[in-house]
Parts: C-alpha cells; structure tokens; sequence
C-alpha cells in the first residue's frame, strides 16, 4: 500500500491535489516555503483517502516566475517534503 500524489490545475489559480495511492494520507499539509507568500488554502493537517483530493489556491504575479512545484508532506511520508511538479 502507498500514498501517490497529482496535481491537476482547476480554473483560474486553482489546483487540486488528488491521492492517487491505495492508502489514506493523514496529516497532508502543503508547505508554504518556495510559494513567495502566493500560496492560499492550502491545506494543513487533512486526511486524503484514496481518490479524494484537496483544492488550493497558487497566485500568479507577472513579475515572479510561475511556479512549477509545491512541497508536500504527510504523517507516514517520511521526514522530508515531496515535492510536487
């Protein structure tokens, strides 16, 4: 069994991170370091089981770079993040 993480872009600027394991993920948070203070919504603490997802909110400044991944981390992930493209 395994958590396995997606992310899909929704409308506008937001995104939804699906798990797409076979195990339920507790204590999902998507970390705010990189996001330059753009990140919303973003989720801290949730469980996910398998085939439910989690909307957050990433905004687009034309002066900074898009962003191209997000730092997830989770109870059984290990002691390091995962990022996420």
């Amino acid at each position: 069994m395994s958590v396995k993480w997606q992310i899909t872009r929704s409308e506008g600027t937001s995104y939804r991170l699906h798990n797409v394991g076979n195990e339920t993920a507790e204590a999902v948070t998507i970390l705010e370091n990189g996001l330059d203070g753009l990140g919303r919504d973003l989720p801290e603490g949730v469980s996910l089981p398998p085939g439910e997802s989690v909307r957050f909110v990433m905004l687009e400044v034309d002066q900074l770079p898009s962003r191209t991944e997000v730092l997830v981390k989770w109870s059984d992930g290990g002691p390091e993040p995962v990022r996420m493209p």
